[in-house]
């Protein structure tokens, strides 16, 4: 923007592989990038429904495991998350 380069929107991602992060945190997000007077777009939000990466990864690349699969657990917590 400072570089006189329109720009319409912002378009925001959300990975929570390691769990939702919570309101307040969420907020903050959108805080942070409202300052620029333009609308915000989620344009990714994942919250998985099945197994959680361990909250001490930093670099969600460096967790691998060798299938992701929902489960039903998961699954209730996922709803609640989006909720």
């Amino acid at each position: 923007m400072e570089a006189g380069i329109e720009i319409d929107a912002l378009g925001l991602q959300t990975h929570m592989h390691q769990g939702y992060w919570g309101e307040d945190v969420m907020l903050e997000m959108v805080d942070r990038f409202a300052r620029f007077g333009l609308p915000l777009h989620l344009t990714e939000s994942s919250l998985v429904s099945g197994h959680l990466m361990p909250a001490d990864i930093v670099d969600l690349n460096d967790y691998k495991i060798p299938k992701w699969p929902s489960t039903p657990e998961g699954e209730a917590r996922q709803a609640d998350e989006l909720v």
